[in-house]
Formats: C-alpha cells, sequence, structure tokens
C-alpha cells in the first residue's frame, strides 16, 4: 500500500495502478483526492478505513516521514453520496496528528490522483503562511500562497480563473 501511494505522489503511476489499487482492495472507482497532514504518533489505518466506508469512501493510507498521505476515492454506487471530499476529509481530521491538513483537487480516477497529490502537497508545504487556515483546507483555498512559491498548477488556475475573466471584461 505504501509503494502504490508512493507512485501516486511521484507521479509515477502507470496503466497498472487500478490492479495494484484493487489487489489492496480498494473500491474506489469514481472520482478521488488526496488529502495530507501530519502524522499522529501511531497512526490508526483500521479506524481511518471505518470511518471512510462510513463516508461512503474507501482509502490507501500511507505515512511518509512526518506526514500522513490518505488517497480518498469514491465508492459509486446507484446513488450519489450524500458526502464531498470535505466532508470525508472532515470526518477523517480526528487521525491526523496536529498541524495543517490540506485535500487535493478532485480529479476522474485514481489514476489521476498524482495531480490532487501534487496540488495537496503544494497546500500542505505553504499552509503556515495563512493565519487560520481551516483543519482541513482546500489546496484551492490557498492558491495564491502557492503561487507565491513557485507552484506552476496553482498560476495556471489563478490566470484561467482570475486574470483572463478579468481581461475579457470592459475596464470598468
Amino acid at each position: 500500500e505504501a509503494l502504490v501511494v508512493d507512485s501516486i505522489l511521484t507521479g509515477e503511476a502507470d496503466e497498472e495502478l487500478p490492479s495494484r489499487s484493487a489487489a489492496l482492495g480498494w473500491a474506489g472507482h469514481g472520482d478521488c483526492a488526496v488529502l495530507v497532514g501530519v502524522a499522529p504518533p501511531q497512526v490508526d489505518v483500521d479506524l481511518i478505513r471505518r470511518v471512510a466506508r462510513h463516508h461512503d469512501a474507501d482509502v490507501l493510507v500511507g505515512v511518509q516521514g512526518a506526514r500522513l498521505v490518505v488517497v480518498i476515492g469514491r465508492v459509486i454506487t446507484e446513488e450519489e453520496s450524500p458526502y464531498s471530499f470535505l466532508d470525508i476529509a472532515g470526518a477523517l481530521e480526528p487521525s491526523f496528528g496536529p498541524g495543517h491538513l490540506v485535500l487535493g483537487d478532485p480529479v476522474a480516477s485514481v489514476v489521476e490522483a498524482s495531480r490532487s497529490a501534487k496540488t495537496a502537497l503544494a497546500g500542505f508545504a505553504v499552509a503556515k503562511a495563512r493565519r487560520g487556515a481551516p483543519r482541513p483546507a482546500r489546496a484551492d483555498d490557498l492558491l495564491p500562497e502557492r503561487a507565491l512559491a513557485g507552484d506552476p498548477i496553482a498560476r495556471q488556475q489563478l490566470v484561467g480563473t482570475i486574470y483572463r475573466p478579468l481581461l475579457d471584461h470592459s475596464s470598468d
């Protein structure tokens, strides 16, 4: 499981990622997001899995040094899950140690989870720059801090969502 999470974090995911995840019991077949925070002294992986299942989600858990990384995948059922990724991250919050907790952008599948991991890691790296940042914070809530720290994804997002719409309007 740690190797699968590591391949997601490093962006080295390949076509075999879904089968490796399935071998670990991964039931998430829809969109997913990555949650990054401080690892507590003792990580209770079973509790993290129970909380996720209670919220119609599945997780892959990895500890990397002082960081706890949780890949959250929604388990698709016939009806839409009432839980957002932010709801699931909030429920998982007590399983993390003290400090910042950042939820990456949702992506379509576990194969694309490295993009969510990049935004979560970039947000986690700059979260201390935002006073009173919520726990968990969405990576998008930290776009200015991420862009100032040199995150190219944040810069592209700011240009696309802020600058271009302003440019398209009159100077008034």
